[in-house]
């Protein structure tokens, strides 16, 4: 009785190809799964239909604009201004993309967009205020902390002791 081995080898072209198919699906998938390269270095505007014929362009829906990973490695001015531009960008696509939304819409719905619009600015103020009062009571709460952990102070001495003499 011949062994597997021996009726594989007579079969040799089958291992060939079930190799081949093997490999080029395994390139298929890492291929799907990353892209060609062109996408992925921001090649270019595209382009997001909103009905109509009306596009409107976005530079990057990603999120990956050049400049700003370009100043990732660098965190100061640069980066929070990159990160501004950003956001004033983000800003300006959501602001049109509400007013060519805003131009079907019935009366009545206009109505609510306006009402939930403005509530939500409301609530960003409101959340804005929140965050400044919870950082001043966490620099209060860190201040009085620091006093009875013995850290030193900008002067060098312990915090809770004078640095003049008496």
């Amino acid at each position: 009785m011949k062994s597997v081995w021996t009726r594989m080898w007579r079969r040799r072209w089958l291992v060939v190809v079930g190799t081949m198919v093997i490999f080029l699906s395994i390139g298929a998938v890492a291929w799907a799964a990353t892209g060609d390269g062109a996408e992925s270095a921001g090649a270019g505007p595209t382009a997001l239909a909103l009905g109509d014929g009306v596009a409107l362009a976005l530079a990057d829906p990603a999120g990956t604009d050049q400049a700003v990973l370009a100043a990732v490695g660098k965190p100061g001015p640069e980066f929070r201004e990159a990160l501004k531009e950003k956001r004033e960008q983000h800003i300006k696509r959501i602001e049109a993309m509400l007013k060519l939304v805003r131009e079907k819409m019935t009366p009545e719905d206009q109505a609510t967009l306006d009402r939930l619009v403005q509530a939500a600015k409301d609530q960003r103020e409101a959340l804005q205020q929140a965050k400044e009062n919870l950082g001043k009571t966490l620099k209060d709460l860190r201040d009085l902390t620091d006093k009875y952990l013995g850290v030193e102070s900008s002067t060098g001495a312990p915090a809770g002791t004078s640095t003049t003499t008496q």
